[in-house]
């Protein structure tokens, strides 16, 4: 049976939809260099993330996010990962780090629902920074 997507929730403009119209996996590689993910593009259920030397930036403010769980998984050196989240996304964070750091800021009053979107990130950062920022 296939769902319609779900508006998403007061205050964002993501957009929410059924995990078959989410692709499986994509990477985003960064070696001394920027890459960005702004505006409308589509977050895989699994993104790998490399930054060595560089910068990547994923931007959901404006993405399409499957229903359910999604994972990115990043190796940071010497490089710096940030996430963008709207509210009524889910972020649930596992990095280790070496001489790094990992910093989760902005505002969290918006509440997600249960049936909220959810996004894992979880990986290595090693003299390099990870940032996670509600907006």
């Amino acid at each position: 049976m296939s769902r319609l997507p779900r508006p998403p929730e007061p205050g964002a403009s993501f957009e929410i939809v059924p995990s078959s119209a989410v692709e499986p996996r994509r990477g985003v590689v960064s070696v001394l260099s920027s890459v960005k993910r702004v505006g409308p593009w589509s977050l895989a259920r699994q993104t790998r993330v490399v930054a060595t030397l560089g910068e990547v930036v994923l931007d959901l403010r404006h993405a399409t996010v499957g229903e359910g769980a999604s994972e990115v998984e990043l190796f940071a050196f010497m490089g710096n990962v940030k996430l963008v989240v709207p509210p009524g996304i889910r972020v649930l964070t596992d990095v280790d780090t070496f001489a790094g750091s990992v910093d989760v800021k902005g505002r969290r009053d918006v509440v997600p629902g249960p049936d909220a979107p959810t996004v894992r990130v979880r990986g290595t950062a090693a003299f390099a920074s990870v940032e996670v920022v509600f907006r």
